[in-house]
């Protein structure tokens, strides 16, 4: 019967640097793999680009829109109207082509991207700041009241990473919307809109009386609120 071999300890300052040399690796790895996290490239993000075959019809469909719009607000009637998500990105892509005094700085984003989904609406851009290059998205729902239009927070991304909720507040408030929010529920992420709007075109007051999101499109309902411009 073949004798056992005895079982030779590792010994404790062998041990030691193991345990050292382990958490050091873990050290060093988690930047990286956060790194690589952040700066991973959803496969959903494809930002359109300018069309130049199609740029004059595309803003004179805007233009179009926006007198529809216009005109039926000014004669106190509701207008019903559907927004495609390739088209509102084709206009988003060329804003400062079809309309520079309307074209909005977004400082150290490029490339939005605005996504119509069956539970609510994604909005996306490229970051590039401080040599950090990433995605930055976030989802959220629309709710519409006669009073308020509740923008409920789903989830905010850089890359593959979750952001803080407190950021979608900081972000808001940079947008052309924040003299119209009303009520910042901070952690839930539930932001509320006071849904009385000017419309430049004769400067009647409105509110959007019905918004309805499905995969691809939006179907906006505007009305004219009382009083006069």
């Amino acid at each position: 019967m073949p004798r056992k071999r005895p079982t030779r300890r590792v010994p404790a300052r062998t041990r030691r640097l193991i345990v050292g040399l382990t958490l050091c690796g873990l050290v060093l790895a988690t930047p990286l793999a956060l790194g690589l996290a952040a700066t991973c490239r959803p496969t959903w993000y494809r930002p359109a680009s300018i069309d130049r075959a199609r740029l004059r019809d595309d803003k004179r469909e805007l233009v179009n829109l926006l007198d529809r719009i216009g005109a039926a607000l000014n004669e106190r009637r509701r207008i019903n109207f559907q927004l495609q998500e390739d088209q509102v990105n084709r206009w988003i892509v060329a804003r400062a082509e079809m309309w520079p005094e309307a074209a909005i700085d977004l400082g150290p984003l490029q490339h939005p991207q605005v996504s119509f989904l069956d539970d609510g609406v994604r909005i996306a851009a490229l970051m590039e700041q401080h040599g950090l290059r990433a995605v930055i998205s976030v989802t959220f729902r629309v709710d519409v009241t006669i009073d308020e239009i509740r923008i409920n927070y789903d989830s905010a991304r850089l890359g593959a990473l979750p952001v803080p909720r407190g950021w979608l507040s900081d972000w808001m408030a940079q947008m052309p919307i924040a003299d119209h929010v009303i009520r910042d529920s901070g952690p839930d992420g539930t932001i509320v809109l006071q849904n009385d709007w000017i419309w430049p075109n004769g400067k009647r007051r409105y509110r959007v009386a019905d918004l309805r999101i499905s995969a691809g499109q939006a179907n906006v309902v505007l009305e004219p609120l009382p009083g006069g411009p």
